[in-house]
């Protein structure tokens, strides 16, 4: 974000960025969810009706919903939705209220101590020619790499092994899938055809690992098939003293296809598609847990044939 926007925002607003998952469509009820819900009903009806709530919003903490915009991501288009705002807060500046603070429902799991987090960045690429302005898109996410997947790698005998269960379907399962356009629904334990990750032991802790995988199932658009298949290659490195990872890099290079109704415009037949992974350590990654965390059973052990409901 450019300076200018970020100055701006720091000096006639008070930022805050919302989960819609637990302020939308959450089964949770909360004095968080009702009051973003009132608030924006004005501006944005179609987000009680299901359409998504994300995007950007001018509102006042008495549930004044000044203006709304799902795409203004440009610095212009952003900037006007900042001058629109603060005129109408200036026509209708909010009445006092007493904001309460008190603790809130956890919806999502703070990182165990001893996980590493691996940010992952998709992209379709090379666009194929027909394909919507949806697929230009990145994705993003957090892949979290637990003590006892370190452990089980320590445990390991020999040069060559097979990368963890555990390790390996949940990167599988919920991070080999293509989330450029929005969130796509994790995979099911039976959606993996084939996933064979092989690691090689090398010196000081560090181990390089490489593999085929194929998933799919027929859950895309009116129960129509969506998949991916692809390699992967990387290195790891584990400390063994502390017995925790400390390093996880990857590529995978892969094919995609099939739509899902959170993630339309997908392009037609098999469209390439490439994830890449590092370990990275900053605010976001401090704060943002994985998006399919929230199913936490099935992100802890993702061997588990247990389908754990939406929250």
């Amino acid at each position: 974000m450019r300076d200018d926007v970020i100055a701006r925002l720091k000096d006639e607003f008070i930022p805050f960025a919302g989960n819609t998952n637990e302020l939308q469509v959450s089964k949770w009820e909360s004095p968080e969810r009702t009051w973003f819900m009132e608030t924006i009903k004005n501006i944005h009806p179609g987000a009680s009706k299901g359409v998504t709530a994300q995007g950007f919003y001018v509102v006042a903490p008495d549930g004044q919903g000044y203006v709304f915009s799902m795409h203004g991501r440009q610095r212009d288009e952003f900037m006007k939705l900042l001058d629109t705002g603060l005129a109408m807060y200036k026509q209708s500046p909010p009445k006092h209220v007493e904001i309460v603070t008190s603790p809130t429902k956890q919806w999502t799991r703070p990182k165990p101590e001893g996980t590493l987090v691996v940010r992952s960045i998709s992209r379709i690429d090379p666009m194929p020619l027909d394909a919507s302005d949806k697929n230009k898109s990145i994705g993003r996410d957090h892949f979290w790499i637990f003590p006892e997947d370190a452990k089980e790698i320590l445990d390991q005998v020999g040069r060559e092994f097979a990368m963890p269960a555990k390790l390996a379907r949940r990167l599988a399962r919920f991070h080999l899938l293509d989330n450029v356009r929005g969130e796509p629904t994790r995979w099911r334990y039976d959606n993996i055809q084939l996933l064979d990750i092989k690691m090689v032991r090398m010196p000081e802790g560090k181990f390089s690992f490489s593999g085929q995988f194929k998933i799919s199932n027929m859950e895309g658009s009116g129960g129509t098939a969506k998949g991916t298949e692809g390699i992967i290659s990387g290195t790891m490195s584990v400390d063994s003293k502390r017995g925790i990872a400390t390093d996880f890099t990857a590529f995978v290079d892969a094919k995609a296809w099939g739509d899902h109704d959170n993630t339309s415009g997908a392009p037609k037949g098999k469209y390439p598609l490439k994830i890449a992974f590092r370990t990275i350590d900053d605010e976001i990654a401090r704060s943002v847990p994985p998006q399919q965390s929230y199913f936490w059973g099935e992100y802890v052990d993702p061997t588990s044939s247990i389908r754990v409901p939406w929250p």
